[in-house]
């Protein structure tokens, strides 16, 4: 399915499904622990003024998944204990 996300935006990267379908790309890159690609996705999703009621489920989500990554290098750098103040 991430294929044929990816695809349909390079495709069709201004049809009014087009936010939706970027949405469901940046879920699945979220699931993967992809979180930057992501957040990037989620944010390109926030800034279409037409994506309506999901720009504000994006944003939040955008911001959870730079978390996640913040979180992911800090257990990588031995610094895991800073993830629960």
């Amino acid at each position: 399915a991430k294929q044929l996300y990816a695809k349909y935006i390079e495709f069709f990267p201004r049809t009014p499904n087009t936010s939706k379908i970027r949405f469901y790309l940046a879920e699945i890159l979220y699931k993967q622990k992809q979180f930057v690609p992501a957040a990037e996705n989620y944010w390109l999703v926030y800034k279409d003024t037409t994506a309506g009621g999901i720009r504000d489920e994006a944003i939040r989500y955008a911001l959870s998944a730079l978390d996640q990554s913040l979180n992911a290098d800090r257990k990588k750098a031995g610094l895991g204990e800073i993830n629960n103040k």
